[in-house]
């Protein structure tokens, strides 16, 4: 895998070794990725097995890089779970990533490996949870706590930058560094690289259960090898437009802090994630992991 750390500022000639390894690939690496592409998608995904997966993955990232992006105060985050009703939780633990023994295979995470989800928004995570009338949850934003960062790679902004001429979040500063980076790339190896990364969003994007989710997290797993990277941003499969996280556990502990949280219950569900839901809450959640301190539920509590 050829990657490097991100940096906004102007000067970009820290991305110039990488361009300069890339450039050093056969005459024939454009044929050979787009080969390797199609034939791993032309294999009904039921047929995939994990070796022949993790082969292929291993060998695209090679050509390919990315440009984290850091995270900071106050960048937020959404989660949204199901819960039984009448029940609220009561201490910060609930909040955070699954013990490995609760674990099942999830699009970013094989299984017995937890891994913390979010979404961009209350909305991404409702669409995510495909919520019906009468489900009960809990809605939580967080946060990254003041003086931290990390690092995250934004699933997309290769192929962003060919197919539409920014990143996915909109962000200039990283469309330049892109620009520089690919502009330094032989034609065919800088094509050879926007198919590895429209390859990994698209099997990001797609729809499916174990089978595909094994796909999906051979990736997720590869690109997470990094030290320096500690998740991933990718497209809501449920939510057009929004995005979701996949955040290393070490990470969550370290970096993040729930702010508030709600319980709430979808009272009408109008379609395309419109909802109407009553609520109780938010309650702020101190900086200090422990107990919620919950005002009593409502006499007329649905």
């Amino acid at each position: 895998m050829i990657n490097r750390g991100g940096d906004e500022g102007g000067d970009f000639s820290w991305l110039e070794p990488t361009a300069q390894q890339l450039n050093k690939t056969p005459p024939s690496i454009l044929q050979d990725v787009s080969n390797c592409i199609k034939r791993f998608n032309s294999t009904p995904t039921e047929k995939l097995d994990l070796p022949y997966i993790a082969e292929t993955i291993d060998w695209l990232t090679y050509y390919f890089f990315i440009i984290p992006y850091q995270a900071s105060h106050p960048d937020s985050f959404w989660r949204t779970r199901l819960s039984e009703p009448d029940h609220l939780f009561p201490h910060t633990d609930e909040l955070k990533y699954p013990p490995d023994s609760a674990v099942s295979a999830g699009r970013a995470n094989f299984q017995g490996s937890p891994i913390f989800y979010a979404g961009s928004s209350p909305e991404t995570t409702f669409a995510e949870c495909r919520l019906n009338e009468g489900d009960h949850f809990h809605l939580t934003e967080y946060t990254v706590r003041d003086g931290s960062t990390f690092y995250l790679h934004v699933l997309g902004d290769i192929d962003s930058m060919r197919r539409r001429g920014k990143t996915v979040l909109d962000r200039p500063s990283f469309a330049k560094a892109y620009l520089y980076a690919l502009d330094l790339l032989r034609d065919d190896v800088r094509m050879a690289v926007q198919l590895v990364d429209a390859f990994f969003v698209d099997r990001l994007s797609r729809k499916g259960g174990d089978a595909e989710y094994q796909v999906t997290a051979s990736i997720v797993a590869e690109l997470l090898k990094q030290e320096k990277l500690s998740g991933i941003i990718f497209p809501s499969v449920e939510h057009a437009g929004g995005f979701n996280y996949a955040i290393k556990p070490d990470c969550y502990d370290a970096h993040i802090l729930p702010l508030n949280i709600s319980a709430q219950k979808v009272l009408a569900d109008y379609g395309y994630g419109a909802y109407q839901t009553a609520r109780h809450g938010p309650v702020e959640i101190n900086d200090v992991p422990g107990n919620i301190r919950w005002p009593d539920l409502p006499a007329d509590w649905p």
